[in-house]
Parts: structure tokens; sequence; C-alpha cells
């Protein structure tokens, strides 16, 4: 797991600049899940922690999708 704190910008285009650093323990040709965090944040996860939490959220206890908490 790669953990850190960046701080980046914008480009006109509407892309962000992946650190050399990240890039370079990544390898080329990873793909990479970004999502919004606490604002002015973003996540930058890889797909199997993305899913893990996206499990949690969606089929755990009191999830969002949970039928028995339906009124």
């Amino acid at each position: 797991m790669l953990t850190g704190e960046y701080r980046n910008t914008i480009d006109e285009k509407g892309r962000i600049l992946i650190p050399a650093r990240l890039r370079q323990a990544l390898g080329e040709n990873t793909t990479l899940i970004i999502t919004r965090a606490v604002d002015p944040c973003l996540w930058i996860m890889l797909p199997p922690f993305f899913e893990n939490i996206r499990s949690k959220i969606m089929d755990g206890p009191g999830a969002m999708f949970d039928s028995n908490l339906r009124l």
C-alpha cells in the first residue's frame, strides 16, 4: 500500500499529475481508481483496495442497500 500527502494542481485540461515517486513505485500500465475524499483531497487507490472499501459500504452491516434497514 502506498500512502502520502502531495500538494498538486489540476492542469488546463482537467488532469492531475501523479508524482514521480508514486509512478516509479507503481510501475507502468497500472490501473488506479481516483475518487473524492474530504475537500480538497482525492483518494488514489489500486482496484483491489477500492473493491474492499466498496464491498464494506455496499454489502457490510448497515449497508446503504440493506433491505432489512428499509422502512
